[in-house]
């Protein structure tokens, strides 16, 4: 999935979530489609907030801000020999 696709997928999710929130406050529905509703949705908004705090940050999917190298991890150095 590349950075746009991502955008787009966010952006959908969004959409959703604010449905849902308008759906659970207008239709009537029981307390446990309700609660359970309700639990979805504020892990949403949880998961979404990091998003935006690292969108924020200048740092997008695929772009760890690493040292070394675009995805992040060790430098890749000399292979040592191997004493006989």
């Amino acid at each position: 999935m590349n950075p746009t696709e991502r955008q787009q997928s966010l952006a959908a999710a969004r959409r959703a979530a604010n449905f849902l929130k308008i759906y659970i406050q207008t239709e009537i529905v029981d307390e446990r489609l309700r609660a359970e509703i309700g639990c979805l949705l504020d892990e949403f908004e949880r998961l979404d907030a990091g998003e935006q705090k690292r969108n924020a940050a200048g740092r997008e999917f695929g772009q760890l801000g690493a040292e070394y190298g675009a995805r992040g991890g060790w430098p890749k150095g000399k292979k040592r020999k191997v004493k006989k």
